[in-house]
């Protein structure tokens, strides 16, 4: 009776043995299969001795070795070369660690990675578990995205315009220095404000403006406008705003950019131009004489109204034409070098010339 229970107490042991060892298996091959399938690169590795005990196929690419290769050596031959005794698990006590890291190739190559390691136990002994991604692309891209941005910054702060992006509802996202030199308002006054809250500009041109920036919006091409600004002390200024709705393709939505040029001076200048136009238009219209104004090409841009009833045509109708349509022979030979004469030396001594003009005699001067 005491060998028969013997018997079935070791036939018991040996089937839960089985069981165990089938369990063992089937976890194992669950985990492989766990492992081969994930995309990032995972690595088991002895806590004690810290030696590479399997890696998945994706850590096999990346290090650039076979499986067979890799299992036995020290994890710190690929991966933290320079992190000897300070591993964060197994020295510095940590559960849990992600961090960006360089991992050495078989080859030598060093490959920036996002690595992650945990402790974990199998078969009852401790483990780390080591995943690791492939960030070379990211950062390729990220140096790509950083130059990219060193231009744009040059040529926005070094840009003979002044420059304002706002985003869709108008509140300033950047401003260049150029605004500060032109109306004494530093960027960081300006940065964050909507652009009604702005303190140089006139409500005038905030209305214009809002109207502009939402036609924009809505599609619309707008050529340049002009717009009246205030510098801080005071002083009107007068700037041409050309202004473009773009596309934020990395937080998405819109934003406008607004180049606005000084014309200040060429408004001025414009102004008095037209001063001296009216002066000259009143003087010269009076006149009983004819009085004609010729360009560098020897196109005609003005004449008084004396000048179109002696020739018998309209004013609109001489406009245009050359000097030399009302000259002709000798007289335009010699009256042809004159000009060149006093384009060469301005103050040259007035010329005249007696000649027949049609049926009458005239006196050109």
């Amino acid at each position: 009776c005491i060998i028969i229970m013997l018997s079935t107490h070791n036939q018991f042991s040996i089937a839960h043995r089985k069981q165990v060892e089938k369990a063992l298996r089937e976890s194992e091959e669950r985990l492989k299969t766990i492992l081969d399938s994930v995309l990032t690169g995972v690595v088991i590795v002895d806590a004690e001795e810290h030696r590479i005990v399997d890696a998945n196929p994706v850590a096999a690419q990346i290090i650039g070795a076979a499986r067979e290769e890799i299992i036995g050596r020290v994890c710190h031959e690929f991966i933290c070369p320079s992190e000897v005794g300070k591993c964060p698990v197994t020295d510095l006590g940590q559960s849990i660690d992600t961090s960006e890291r360089v991992l050495i190739k078989a080859n030598g190559e060093e490959v920036p990675i996002l690595k992650t390691v945990a402790s974990v136990t199998l078969n009852g002994c401790k483990h780390l578990i080591d995943s690791f991604l492939d960030i070379s692309d990211l950062k390729k891209a990220a140096e790509v995205i950083a130059k990219s941005e060193e231009k744009y910054r040059v040529v926005f702060e070094l840009s003979p315009e002044a420059i304002v992006l706002m985003d869709a509802r108008g509140n300033v996202l950047d401003a260049n220095k150029r605004l500060s030199d032109w109306l004494d308002y530093e960027p960081a006054e300006v940065i964050g404000k909507n652009f009604m809250e702005l303190p140089f500009l006139p409500d005038a041109s905030k209305a214009t403006i809002m109207e502009r920036f939402s036609q924009r919006l809505s599609g619309e091409e707008i050529p340049p406008y002009e717009v009246d600004f205030i510098t801080r002390s005071g002083e009107k200024r007068v700037g041409m705003i050309l202004g473009r709705t773009i596309r934020d393709e990395i937080a998405g939505g819109v934003q406008d950019i607004a180049m606005i040029s000084d014309i200040t001076e060429r408004k001025l200048a414009e102004e008095e131009a037209q001063r001296q136009t009216a002066r000259l238009n009143a003087m010269i219209s009076s006149m009983e004489e004819g009085v004609v104004f010729a360009d560098a090409q020897d196109r005609i841009v003005e004449v008084n109204p004396y000048f179109g009833r002696f020739v018998g045509m309209d004013q609109d109708n001489i406009i245009g034409k050359s000097l030399w349509d009302f000259h002709h022979d000798v007289v335009s030979d010699r009256l042809h070098d004159h000009i060149q004469r006093f384009r060469a030396k301005p103050d040259s001594p007035p010329l005249i010339i007696q000649r027949a003009l049609g049926g009458a005699q005239v006196i050109l001067r």
